[in-house]
Protein backbone atom coordinates (compact mmCIF):
# COMPACT_ATOMS: atom_id res chain seq x y z
CA UNK A 1 0.00 0.00 0.00
CA UNK A 2 1.47 3.51 -0.96
CA UNK A 3 2.05 5.56 2.01
CA UNK A 4 0.47 9.08 2.48
CA UNK A 5 1.73 11.47 5.09
CA UNK A 6 4.56 8.88 6.41
CA UNK A 7 2.33 5.87 6.95
CA UNK A 8 -0.13 3.56 5.23
CA UNK A 9 -3.55 4.91 5.22
CA UNK A 10 -6.54 2.75 7.59
CA UNK A 11 -8.98 1.57 5.73
CA UNK A 12 -11.17 4.01 8.09
CA UNK A 13 -9.51 7.06 6.32
CA UNK A 14 -9.67 5.52 3.05
CA UNK A 15 -13.20 4.92 3.11
CA UNK A 16 -13.19 8.70 4.65
CA UNK A 17 -11.43 10.08 2.64
CA UNK A 18 -13.31 8.48 -1.07
CA UNK A 19 -16.54 10.01 0.47
CA UNK A 20 -15.04 13.33 0.92
CA UNK A 21 -13.98 12.80 -2.70
CA UNK A 22 -17.14 11.74 -3.84
CA UNK A 23 -19.05 14.73 -1.96
CA UNK A 24 -16.57 17.31 -3.33
CA UNK A 25 -17.02 16.17 -7.16
CA UNK A 26 -20.78 15.13 -7.08
CA UNK A 27 -21.97 17.87 -8.87
CA UNK A 28 -19.63 16.99 -11.67
CA UNK A 29 -21.05 13.14 -12.22
CA UNK A 30 -23.04 12.70 -15.21
CA UNK A 31 -25.12 10.54 -12.99
CA UNK A 32 -24.96 12.62 -9.48
CA UNK A 33 -26.57 9.72 -7.48
CA UNK A 34 -24.22 6.97 -8.95
CA UNK A 35 -20.56 7.82 -8.13
CA UNK A 36 -19.12 4.69 -9.47
CA UNK A 37 -20.41 5.95 -12.69
CA UNK A 38 -16.91 8.16 -14.23
CA UNK A 39 -16.14 9.21 -17.55
CA UNK A 40 -12.63 9.01 -19.19
CA UNK A 41 -11.07 12.10 -19.59
CA UNK A 42 -13.09 13.08 -16.84
CA UNK A 43 -11.22 15.55 -14.18
CA UNK A 44 -11.97 15.57 -10.60
CA UNK A 45 -10.86 17.68 -7.81
CA UNK A 46 -8.95 15.77 -4.82
CA UNK A 47 -9.83 16.91 -1.50
CA UNK A 48 -6.73 17.71 0.94
CA UNK A 49 -5.32 14.63 2.75
CA UNK A 50 -5.52 15.54 6.80
CA UNK A 51 -3.06 14.01 8.92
Amino acid sequence: MTKVLGHSPEAEALARYWWQLVEVNRPRLPDPSNPDFVLPGMTVILPPVTP
